[in-house]
C-alpha cells in the first residue's frame, strides 16, 4: 500500500487561500447575513404593515359625517413587508373628548378588520369605520391590533405594544 506525502503549499497557494478566504468574508458572509436580516424582517411583527404616515408624523385617513350622529374615517396603511401579502388588518381605535376623557369609557376601545390584498410595499385605505357620538370627539386614536398574511402567518399585539396615532377633529 503506497504512502502518500502531503506537499505543503507554497508562498504563492498561500496567498491565494488567504485571498479566498477574504473574499469569501467580504462577500459570501454579508450576503448570508442579509438573507437572514431579510428573513426575520419577513415575520417581524414591528415592521409589518403601519399606519401611514407623513414626515412630520401625521396619519393619513379619509373622514365624513354620518347620519346619527357618527363619524366615519379610514386610515391608510402601508405594507412595510419584503415578502409577505396582507390579507386583513385588525383596527382599534377609541376617541378623547375635548378634555382628554375617553369617549366610550375608560380602558374600552372598538376594533374593526378590513379585509384587503396589500402586496408589499404597497398602500391602501382600510374600510369605512363608524365612531359613535360624533358631537363629543375632539381626537381620534387608532392602532393596528392584528395583522392577518397570505401564507397564513397572523401577527397579533398586546395592548401595551399598539402604536396609535391621532388625528384632532375639527369641523
Amino acid at each position: 500500500m503506497p504512502h502518500h506525502q502531503m506537499k505543503l503549499p507554497t508562498k504563492k497557494r498561500w496567498m491565494a487561500l488567504v485571498l479566498s478566504l477574504v473574499l469569501i468574508i467580504l462577500f459570501a458572509v454579508p450576503a448570508c447575513a442579509s438573507s437572514y436580516a431579510d428573513l426575520l424582517a419577513k415575520y417581524s411583527s414591528r415592521d409589518g404593515v403601519k399606519l401611514w404616515k407623513d414626515s412630520d408624523g401625521l396619519g393619513y385617513a379619509r373622514w365624513e359625517k354620518a347620519s346619527g350622529n357618527k363619524l366615519n374615517f379610514r386610515p391608510k396603511v402601508y405594507s412595510q413587508s419584503a415578502y409577505l401579502t396582507l390579507r386583513a388588518v385588525e383596527l382599534c381605535y377609541y376617541a378623547t373628548d375635548v378634555w382628554g376623557e375617553p369617549v366610550y369609557g375608560e380602558n374600552r376601545y372598538y376594533t374593526h378588520t378590513s379585509k384587503l390584498t396589500l402586496k408589499p410595499g404597497e398602500k391602501a385605505y382600510t374600510d369605512w369605520v363608524a365612531l359613535p357620538k360624533r358631537d363629543e370627539i375632539d381626537r381620534v386614536y387608532c392602532g393596528i391590533k392584528r395583522l392577518s398574511y397570505s401564507d397564513g402567518t397572523v401577527v397579533e399585539f398586546e395592548d401595551d405594544e399598539i402604536e396609535f396615532l391621532y388625528w384632532t377633529i375639527e369641523w
